[in-house]
């Protein structure tokens, strides 16, 4: 593939798709946004160094998300090495994301606010879902996947698939009312 194709289809097809990128990262780190960044730069950098051996541009998303699932692993497998190491121990604790104000140009800061609590609370949610009705809710709801890309995706069969995400739905209800009724248990509350 030729360096002006590649720039091509990054930019047309990939670089749109950077926000959905990186909200499904955000929720498989608990919603840690500066890690999420990192994963999602280190994605984009991956997909733009693979972008020559992609071979159907048909199955585009299927091969963005094994590259996303590859690199999310990546990281956790070198913090497990990290955690082995007496040498090295970092603190799993990270700072809050400081709350950053935006410029006046947009709408009322109230709206924005509420906004983002609510899209918090929904993330939240989604992360107190086991795997796999997590991942299928994540790639169907947030990243719009179609069934058959979840299917191939994930290597289920496309019954499954669609059970899983029914279950996953009512799961989310189940999870997204607890949180809003202030009904906090341990997470594992299914």
């Amino acid at each position: 593939m030729n360096y002006r194709t590649k720039q091509r289809i990054f930019e047309k097809k990939i670089a749109l798709e950077y926000e959905h990128i990186y909200y499904f990262i955000c929720s498989r780190v608990q919603g840690d946004t500066h890690l999420a960044r990192d994963i999602t730069q280190d994605v984009m950098e991956s997909i733009w160094d693979k972008l020559g051996q992609l071979q159907n541009e048909a199955a585009l998303k299927s091969w963005i998300l094994k590259i996303i699932l590859n690199e999310i692993r990546k990281y956790f497998r070198g913090l497990q090495a990290q955690k082995r190491s007496l040498f090295f121990e970092e603190s799993m604790d990270r700072p809050e994301e400081a709350f950053e104000v935006p410029d006046e140009s947009q709408p009322d800061i109230l709206d924005l606010i509420i906004a983002k609590e609510e899209r918090d609370l929904l993330m939240k949610a989604i992360s107190r879902i086991p795997d796999p009705y997590r991942t299928i809710l994540e790639l169907r709801l947030i990243y719009d996947y179609p069934f058959h890309e979840i299917v191939e995706s994930l290597s289920l069969k496309e019954g499954t698939t669609r059970v899983y995400f029914c279950r996953a739905v009512e799961m989310l209800a189940e999870e997204y009312h607890k949180l809003t009724k202030g009904d906090e248990d341990d997470g594992n509350g299914i």
